[in-house]
């Protein structure tokens, strides 16, 4: 059991960017995966996300051309086109959770956990589908209102902040390499150590 944890940890680090767009996730597992993403811990298991499941394929293209990796590099980022992509958008928390302990629910502190939420749901997410054995890639390269244009949102203050590609990979492809033939991209990178400090 160990090992299989540790296998889907390592492989959920891995951006996925090529998808098997013939196969359908089913739907116990998606339901399974999202109901990761909405119980989860939060700041007092308080309201800061929402999370818009999107699978309309004309919506995820004018998504992608949204991800340009820098102005003129005409290299997108193709784990948006996933068989199902969860975006997570900021929610105006509850006006009771603002105002208790003011002193310390400062605009500062109110935007850490919304941060901080949409990182521990989408990260479940991430781990759980993972281990359903779909593979995942996350995108945050994209103008928030642009994005929120393509989405249908309504006109909001509050930002879409991520997304979570989720789905099957392209067998013939390591996952790194573009959905697209005519659009290459090689670049991977090594996970960098993450220092662990024990105080006893």
């Amino acid at each position: 059991m160990h090992n299989q944890l540790k296998q889907a940890i390592n492989t959920s680090q891995h951006c996925q960017r090529n998808w098997d767009l013939s196969q359908q996730i089913k739907k116990e597992d998606f339901d399974l995966i999202l109901h990761a993403a909405t119980n989860c811990s939060s700041k007092q298991n308080r309201r800061f996300y929402k999370i818009h499941v999107v699978t309309n394929r004309e919506i995820l293209e004018k998504f992608y051309m949204l991800t340009e990796t820098s102005p003129g590099s005409n290299l997108y980022n193709t784990q948006v086109l996933a068989n199902v992509l969860l975006a997570f958008q900021i929610v105006d928390t509850s006006n009771e959770y603002k105002q208790k302990d003011a002193l310390f629910h400062t605009q500062e502190n109110i935007y850490r956990d919304y941060y901080m939420s949409i990182g521990i749901a989408s990260a479940y997410a991430n781990l759980v589908a993972t281990q359903l054995g779909y593979k995942t890639g996350y995108c945050a390269c994209f103008d928030p209102k642009k994005v929120a244009t393509a989405l249908g949102l309504a006109e909001s203050k509050f930002e879409v902040v991520v997304t979570l590609g989720i789905g099957f990979p392209k067998q013939n492809k390591k996952y790194w390499e573009s959905h697209f033939e005519d659009a290459p991209n090689t670049k991977t990178y090594t996970k960098e150590n993450i220092e662990v400090n024990y105080i006893e």
